[in-house]
């Protein structure tokens, strides 16, 4: 049985660990070719090797997001690897807690750089590939649901991510003549090395990491794998009518507040409350 990417050329940005190696690695397994991006070398061969071991076909492509001409020759590299580009997951991303007012502009431009300039001039090269071929394509570009509510001490996260939002509503619209689709998930707090690092870094990591999974009625952390499914579902054909979606991936946080939906919410967004999935307003399946 054909796997439901089976054929496909996708490039992975971050693919050298957490979310982004569980998207490769997922996406691989359903049948594509896939380009594993990362700024370190070794961790993308390690992504590379698993795919391999397990009877897939992988490249790995070292390089900057956070620049025009890094993304420019990731996006060169992978289609003279795997032969072109149909799928895009954009899911390099970084995340520092530092107050307003201790803000460096090194910070600053560090933080835009790898949060917005990568999705921007990665979403720019694929689609140019895609444009210029002359085939449709799907893009999916990870913020958070910290782009739509606030944490404190992140703000310069926060607004990266909700940048991210806005850009991906503008891919869609601009490029939907083409075929090409493009979503973002805004994934709750995932159990990743770079959460856990977060966590480890605070004195009161621990209880702040407890209360977090006390806020879920999961009673978990999101897992990498629970995004790397998501990611399959929007770039397959499954999801080949949706396109500028944002969904807020929250692990049935909502659930406890299902009696505050109003009577008249149609049977879709309650669906998508129950899943952990909310379409908030201003947010639209666009044909």
């Amino acid at each position: 049985m054909a796997g439901r990417v089976e054929g496909k050329r996708a490039i992975v940005t971050g693919a050298g660990s957490g979310i982004g190696r569980e998207t490769a690695l997922t996406l691989a397994a359903e049948g594509a070719a896939v380009a594993v991006a990362d700024l370190n070398p070794r961790t993308a061969e390690e992504t590379v090797s698993q795919i391999v071991d397990a009877g897939g076909f992988a490249c790995s492509v070292q390089g900057d997001v956070s620049n025009d001409q890094g993304s420019a020759e990731i996006v060169r590299i992978a289609v003279e690897r795997i032969g072109g580009v149909d799928i895009l997951v954009n899911c390099a991303g970084i995340a520092d807690v530092m107050p307003l007012l201790e803000l460096t502009e090194d910070h600053v431009d560090k933080m835009i750089g790898v949060n917005l300039k990568g999705t921007l001039y990665m979403s720019k090269y694929a689609i140019k590939h895609m444009v210029g071929e002359g085939h449709s394509g799907a893009i999916v570009n990870f913020a958070s649901l910290n782009a739509l509510r606030a944490r404190p001490n992140l703000p310069v996260y926060c607004a990266t991510k909700g940048a991210v939002v806005a850009l991906t509503r503008s891919l869609a619209v601009d490029f939907a003549k083409y075929g090409i689709r493009a979503n973002c998930l805004c994934p709750i707090i995932t159990d990743t090395a770079m959460v856990r690092k977060h966590y480890g870094s605070m004195p009161d990591g621990d209880e702040k990491r407890r209360r977090a999974i006390a806020d879920i009625p999961l009673q978990r952390l999101g897992l990498p794998e629970d995004h790397a499914r998501a990611v399959l579902y929007l770039v397959s054909d499954d999801a080949a009518f949706i396109k500028s979606d944002n969904r807020r991936w929250r692990h049935g946080r909502n659930v406890s507040r299902l009696s505050r939906i109003r009577a008249r919410s149609s049977g879709v967004i309650r669906h998508f409350r129950v899943c952990g999935w909310r379409l908030h307003k201003g947010t639209h399946l666009m044909s």
